[in-house]
């Protein structure tokens, strides 16, 4: 495997118990199997561990990437840095409170 970046140690040291994997094909979580490898791609199982995640990227001053069920996305070949937060195991149901908030 590759080196890791700065952000992959910093995020993995920060989120230790958050499932992350490093250069994941996109193509492998999009319904037109297409896409490069994200930096890192994070797969919350609950709330609590998507806010985590949403805390720290702000913490790390990074904007996530987010990803549902992968269908009709097209995800660039030459992949995507930073994060890419997959919800399909995660959510049920997303409300738009506001422009900043999401419940």
């Amino acid at each position: 495997m590759a080196d890791l970046t700065v952000f992959q140690e910093k995020i993995s040291a920060l989120l230790n118990d958050v499932e992350l994997r490093f250069y994941e094909p996109m193509s492998k979580h999009t319904s037109f199997r297409i896409g490069g490898n994200a930096e890192v791609m994070a797969f919350p199982k609950n709330t609590v561990e998507l806010a985590r995640l949403l805390k720290t990227s702000a913490l790390l001053d990074t904007k996530p990437a987010i990803l549902g069920a992968g269908t009709n996305v097209l995800a660039p070949d030459e992949g995507l840095g930073g994060l890419v937060i997959c919800l399909k195991d995660c959510l049920s149901g997303m409300e738009q409170l506001d422009e900043n908030h999401i419940r």
